[in-house]
């Protein structure tokens, strides 16, 4: 069974028109494969699918983990399976128009911070189909959200792959000085709430290309997920004692979504989870966890 599950793995991981669902999950539930392989302690299997890039942090609709429905005799090694089957810390996502020099700087910073390879698609992406798998082989995903960011297809394609995955999400807002670049937040809330007409044609058949889905759940799934997370703020004109703090914070959130637990940051004393949120009224992107 567990040779069944490995040339699965490596079948939905080969083939484009597949990789998703490796991913995919019962509609009663919301379970993955994981959180069955997990429940029933079959290690060889937990193994083969954490190597195809299954995230023992995703949850199902209870909010239970796969690491949390795992059999107590194998937990610790699950654990370190995830760990150890990573490549990368952290995944970088970003529109090069807006943040090409940010990013550099972040990943310099966030590798000798973490002591781990981070992600950065100019250094470590080889060829283009590699491009989700690389997401999947991360352990925290983490976007700068700068003004042209959500309207490109590539960077839409690796948040459809982390959310896919259950890779924690962290979304870094880059300050500018330049409108150009900037992100504003009820501009893009605006953009996601109408993404089938906003999305030019040419970048929904780039998306729809390596993810093939219907427009109108991946736009909603879009847009859930970003205004339900809470977006940390970063900006390097600040001096220089602040800005240290951010980036410390910035690591130290990494490290805690890696870790599947919540950061809170003691500066702002705010207890709001990184992946949730509840509105009242329709949610609109929050400009929260500013430090």
């Amino acid at each position: 069974a567990t040779r069944l599950v490995e040339r699965l793995v490596r079948l939905c991981r080969s083939r484009v028109q597949y990789r998703h669902t490796l991913h995919a999950r019962t509609s009663t539930c919301g379970s993955s494969a994981l959180h069955f392989a997990t429940q029933s302690g079959n290690l060889h299997t937990c193994r083969a699918l954490i190597k195809g890039g299954l995230n023992i942090y995703y949850k199902r609709f209870d909010g239970q983990s796969a690491l949390q429905c795992c059999a107590p005799h194998i937990a610790d090694t699950i654990k370190a399976l995830h760990t150890s089957g990573r490549s990368f810390a952290a995944f970088l996502s970003h529109a090069k128009k807006d943040a090409a020099a940010t990013a550099r700087t972040l990943k310099d910073y966030l590798q000798a911070e973490l002591q781990r390879e981070v992600f950065l698609d100019c250094d470590n992406l080889h060829r283009l189909s590699e491009l989700q798998n690389n997401v999947r082989d991360t352990e925290v995903f983490v976007q700068l959200q700068t003004r042209h960011v959500l309207e490109r297809p590539y960077c839409l394609l690796e948040l459809l792959t982390a959310i896919d995955a259950g890779v924690p999400i962290v979304l870094v807002e880059v300050a500018s000085n330049s409108d150009e670049y900037t992100f504003d937040h009820e501009e893009a809330s605006a953009f996601l709430a109408d993404l089938e007409n906003t999305l030019k044609p040419w970048a929904w058949n780039e998306l729809l290309r390596w993810r093939p889905a219907d427009r109108r759940e991946t736009a909603e799934l879009l847009y859930s997920t970003i205004v339900h997370t809470v977006s940390r703020k970063i900006d390097f004109g600040a001096p220089k004692r602040v800005l240290n703090a951010m980036l410390r914070e910035l690591a130290e959130t990494i490290r805690a979504s890696a870790a599947g637990f919540e950061h809170e940051s003691e500066e702002t004393n705010m207890s709001t989870p990184l992946g949730g949120r509840n509105h009242a009224s329709p949610p609109m992107i929050k400009r929260d966890m500013t430090y």
